[in-house]
């Protein structure tokens, strides 16, 4: 009889890694847009001598480019968000869940224990693992007719 994994409760270094953009600081933020643009990806991870340093993704792209108008040949390390948060690949599914969730994040870059980047750890990728893991319950779930929402989306 095999256990039961609880995928919650599994390192982060056990989901499906995603292919990830590294770049250096002195990157323009057009070179690094193309690169997204690309490989399809919602960020690049901002390196020094393989240690992350930044990350600008597709929030701070906004902010920036269609707020603030920033030219094409602007250096990431000016744009950049700064020291950002990260996982370990010890830490949990859960715990990168209640990370993201208490920083309003959709992702984080999972770092060694000397900031060395390892990969991506994506809402996306913790969804698709969780549902992999209970596929039958994922798909034969009924729909919840009297279920109403508490408050107004985006309220």
């Amino acid at each position: 009889m095999t256990q039961k994994i609880d995928p919650l409760n599994e390192p982060v270094s056990h989901l499906p890694q995603l292919e990830f953009i590294r770049v250096r600081e002195d990157t323009t933020f057009g070179k690094a847009l193309g690169l997204m643009r690309k490989s399809r990806a919602g960020s690049v991870l901002v390196c020094r001598s393989g240690r992350l340093i930044g990350w600008l993704n597709q929030r701070r792209i906004l902010e920036k480019f269609a707020v603030e108008k920033v030219p094409a040949k602007t250096p990431l390390r000016e744009l950049m968000a700064r020291d950002p948060i990260t996982v370990t690949p010890r830490a949990t599914v859960a715990e990168a869940i209640a990370l993201m969730r208490r920083e309003n994040l959709r992702g984080l870059p999972m770092v060694d224990d000397k900031g060395r980047v390892l990969g991506l750890v994506t809402v996306t990728q913790i969804v698709r693992y969780v549902a992999a893991h209970f596929p039958a319950e994922v798909m034969n779930l009924p729909p919840e007719l009297d279920r109403h929402a508490e408050q107004a989306e985006g309220a």
